[in-house]
């Protein structure tokens, strides 16, 4: 249950690729292209960094290929006009000194990445004009749930044994992923698999219909679901053709049969039936604001606010979804506000006396739809105009909360779904690849959107092949990986993480 934070070095930090080389648009040439490739990897997110790191420890020769002018994915920053801002990565959980998420990314990346944690409170959702306020630890975050929701100490207790058994079982999620196809969906059509584990039938469940059943307090039901909604290259050279006997994509399972493969595999009928059951993500606003002042003389803190209007989270984004955009600056349905740079305790050894903010809400792609296919400053006023007035609405209703940055605002400026699809490749700007919805983690879609295709040769890797999140990107890349070496790396990982352990236990007697 506890969460923590990453200190922003994933640009920072070279991946250790020591037999595999990382190309982007920026520095692409020909020439660099290395003789005798192993594996090509295209797209440098979390999970095609993973699958090649993990591919070039096991010895093979992997080359990355980026279409932005920055590695990373969601993971990088950017900086302009003296402030650094994240795009995508907020917190991660799990993050603690021997835990296996922890084990996987100093593997990944021999220890180079520093981890920041942040304060007891991380989270603080606010409903209508209830503050609630989460707190880590395996004891803390039921605690001090439930000082606040008096009386609803059965429905916690509850909730907090559904989430360890999902964290117990879900490696077999994974384990579905990895098996034989056919084996995996006979145990799909048999019925067996809901009795191996119940976490296959909670994947098919509705998150909604479960917590219903734990309590009907509408507050403390939002506090139990608030998080589960929780470049183009240019061609100097012409067409490059790079051959390698593997081919990994980590542009996403829509990209990489809508756009990157032939019409006729798109048309096989295997492929065609998983793609009609998946939906596109849903799209982001998000307004960057740089800030006069270091985040101390600011009273800046690592807890993050999530707020929404009422406790009907249901009816909230059905009603969200509904709006039009001259509706929506009147009528908020939902923000988020992180402060990045009061979790980074080296912020201001690279920005003196400067801060920053970031705020979010969804936003639908059709709202930005006409401005798709243009580059970023050339878009127009009204483009212009119609975000920036988003985003000062945003930073209006972030004032009422922390209104000592009245004054303080020294930069904005905001990306949309449209922002995504352009630096990303984010089909229709969606955040978090294909859509966390039921359709998507129902078992036979669970055992068939897996790391090997139809195509021989071709794999995917990242949040498409196992969850979302940087988690979910960083364990696709490793059951990639598992699929490319025929190796179960997880049994690796396992037996070093009791190393680690017995390591630790030593240390303290």
């Amino acid at each position: 249950m506890t969460r923590e934070a990453e200190t922003k070095y994933l640009n920072k930090v070279c991946w250790p690729f020591d037999r595999s080389d990382c190309l982007s648009s920026a520095g692409f040439s020909q020439d660099k292209i290395p003789p005798n490739l192993d594996a090509l990897v295209i797209g440098s997110g979390v999970g095609g960094l993973t699958v090649a790191a993990a591919l070039a420890k096991a010895g093979k020769k992997v080359l990355v290929l980026e279409q932005h002018d920055q590695a990373g994915g969601s993971c990088h920053t950017f900086q302009e006009h003296g402030f650094e801002f994240d795009v995508g990565l907020h917190y991660v959980g799990q993050m603690h000194e021997g835990g296996m998420l922890r084990v996987i990314m100093d593997q990944l990346t021999e220890g180079q990445l520093q981890w920041n944690l942040l304060g007891p409170q991380y989270d603080s959702i606010k409903i209508g004009h209830k503050v609630y306020r989460l707190h880590a630890g395996k004891a803390e975050f039921p605690d001090t749930l439930k000082k606040q929701f008096p009386g609803e100490e059965e429905a916690i207790e509850k909730f907090v044994a559904l989430m360890k058994t999902a964290v117990r079982h879900v490696p077999l999620v994974a384990v579905l992923k990895m098996m034989p196809q056919w084996l995996a969906l006979l145990l799909v059509k048999s019925g067996l698999l809901h009795w191996f584990s119940p976490v296959f039938r909670l994947a098919e469940s509705s998150h909604q219909e479960v917590i219903s059943r734990l309590t009907s307090n509408k507050d403390l039901q939002t506090i139990f679901s608030y998080l589960f909604y929780g470049v183009a290259i240019q061609r100097k050279e012409g067409e490059v053709c790079i051959n390698a006997p593997i081919i990994i994509s980590d542009a996403g399972i829509f990209n990489t049969y809508n756009r990157l493969l032939p019409p006729e595999i798109k048309a096989v009928p295997e492929v065609a039936s998983l793609l009609s059951r998946l939906q596109h993500g849903m799209g982001c606003f998000l307004a960057f604001v740089g800030l006069r002042g270091t985040s101390e003389e600011l009273g800046l803190k690592s807890t993050n606010l999530w707020i929404y209007p009422e406790n009907d989270l249901n009816g909230l984004m059905e009603k969200f979804w509904s709006l039009e955009w001259e509706e929506i600056c009147e009528d908020l349905p939902l923000m988020f506000i992180t402060f990045p740079s009061g979790k980074d305790p080296t912020y201001q050894q690279r920005h003196p006396g400067r801060s920053c903010m970031t705020l979010l809400t969804m936003a639908p792609y059709k709202w930005f739809s006409e401005w798709s296919g243009q580059t970023p400053r050339h878009r127009g006023d009204e483009y212009h105009s119609r975000k920036m007035k988003l985003a000062q609405h945003m930073v209006e209703r972030a004032i009422q909360e922390f209104p000592q940055l009245e004054g303080k605002i020294e930069y904005m400026e905001a990306a949309t779904p449209v922002s995504n699809e352009y630096y990303l490749r984010a089909p229709l700007g969606s955040m978090y690849g294909a859509e966390q919805n039921c359709s998507r983690y129902q078992c036979d879609i669970i055992s068939r959107t897996r790391a090997q295709t139809s195509v021989q040769g071709l794999y995917l890797t990242g949040q498409d092949v196992f969850s979302s999140g940087v988690a979910g990107a960083v364990h696709g890349g490793l059951i990639c990986a598992c699929a490319v070496l025929n190796r179960i790396l997880y049994i690796d990982l396992m037996m070093l993480k009791k190393r680690i352990k017995r390591r630790k236990q030593l240390r303290c007697c």
